[in-house]
């Protein structure tokens, strides 16, 4: 895991060719990770007559930070000025963007579903094991869509990996994967604790469970939810059955927690940092905060004022929801 005051070395592969910043002309960088509906992004400033200058729409692009990789894709726009050429590039997922299919699923697991709506995407990771008794997707939406009403399902984010294949997993719990020091590793810290909204409560379209699986097609007359509390109550079509209300139910809970404490932090540049990671935090003035997770990270290098490698991140964590850090 890259974390120096010192600038890192910085690979760019071009369909194929490989040139390091200093040979392409690198004025400026900057990688987007996330997870949700905007796919992974990289943005680059180079020189008027760069190498790479001549590069056009489609190409493969990839990113490597001291020697790992960071960013993988394609590139979607050339934007030349008098005196430079800007790049922009979306991860590989941005095919399931392009897609529209007319599709219909019986008694699949969610893990299948997805890695059949993928195609010819690269597939990382999926994870799913919840089985739907239907579940049908329509052109009038591309499939990346379709992916993300199927993660809210059983709780799962979609993204992309470091070489831009399909990510579709589940929030990871426990401890740090990497812990960093306030005043040492961040330059920067912000976090606010507060109380996280009511989870939707959910219930199953069809009868299946309270009449038997073999009714998931029958309406119920007074469906009744999966959760506690007061929330409102959610009516999904695709959970025909009292076990995946459930685990919706579930999925939305957790998610519900983890609102408790959100912030940001800027570190110096990491290129291990991303999305989904887990991290923890030493030497808060405030004390300690607990583990938290990873939403976005930004890395960032050159740029006005000529600043340094960067990375900046938001993240998630739960707490108390009653000021203060848990």
């Amino acid at each position: 895991m890259s974390s120096s005051l010192a600038l890192p070395s910085i690979d760019l592969t071009l369909d194929g060719r490989t040139l390091t910043a200093a040979e392409a002309g690198m004025s400026w960088l900057r990688i987007a990770l996330g997870h949700g509906p905007d796919h992974d992004a990289v943005e680059l400033c180079l020189w008027r007559r760069s190498k790479l200058a001549s590069c056009r729409p489609a190409a493969t692009f990839s990113v490597a930070i001291d020697g790992d990789d960071v960013w993988s894709g394609e590139i979607a726009e050339v934007r030349p000025t008098a005196e430079a050429v800007v790049l922009r590039g979306l991860a590989g997922t941005i095919e399931l963007s392009r897609r529209r299919v007319n599709q219909s699923y019986a008694d699949e697991t969610v893990a299948d579903i997805v890695r059949d709506l993928a195609g010819s995407v690269p597939v990382d990771e999926v994870e799913g094991d919840g089985q739907l008794s239907s579940f049908s997707v329509d052109d009038r939406r591309p499939v990346w869509a379709h992916i993300g009403d199927l993660a809210a399902l059983v709780g799962a984010e979609r993204g992309a990996s470091q070489s831009g294949g399909l990510r579709f997993v589940r929030p990871r719990t426990g401890g740090g994967d990497v812990t960093l020091r306030y005043g040492v590793d961040l330059i920067a810290f912000e976090a606010s604790s507060r109380q996280a909204d009511a989870a939707r409560r959910v219930a199953p379209l069809g009868a299946g469970s309270e009449a038997g699986a073999e009714k998931w097609h029958c309406m119920s007359a007074a469906p009744s939810p999966s959760g506690a509390g007061e929330g409102p109550v959610w009516i999904e079509p695709a959970a025909r059955t009292r076990s995946t209300a459930d685990g919706m139910a579930d999925a939305l809970d957790a998610g519900a927690r983890r609102q408790g404490v959100e912030g940001t932090f800027t570190a110096r540049g990491n290129a291990g940092l991303r999305p989904g990671a887990l991290v923890d935090v030493e030497d808060l003035p405030e004390g300690g905060i607990g583990t938290l997770r990873l939403r976005r990270v930004e890395h960032t290098l050159g740029g006005a004022g000529r600043v340094g490698f960067r990375t900046f991140c938001r993240f998630e964590g739960e707490g108390s929801g009653a000021g203060g850090f848990p």
